[in-house]
């Protein structure tokens, strides 16, 4: 799928992203959602679920 492995960048992108959504959604869910798909997006692997879950809690 032409994806690479960069656990620190995901990590910074999706924290990134869920601090500016998170005026717009509530939902943790929502917020999972949209950081997914700013990461695989700039062409990153998708970060684990429970390092996405902590920071959309």
């Amino acid at each position: 799928m032409g994806l690479s492995y960069g656990k620190a960048e995901a990590r910074k992108i999706a924290e990134a992203v869920m601090r500016r959504e998170v005026v717009l959604e509530n939902r943790p869910a929502d917020l999972i959602n949209i950081a997914l798909e700013k990461v695989i997006g700039v062409g990153l692997d998708m970060p684990g679920f429970t390092m996405l879950d902590a920071l959309g809690s």
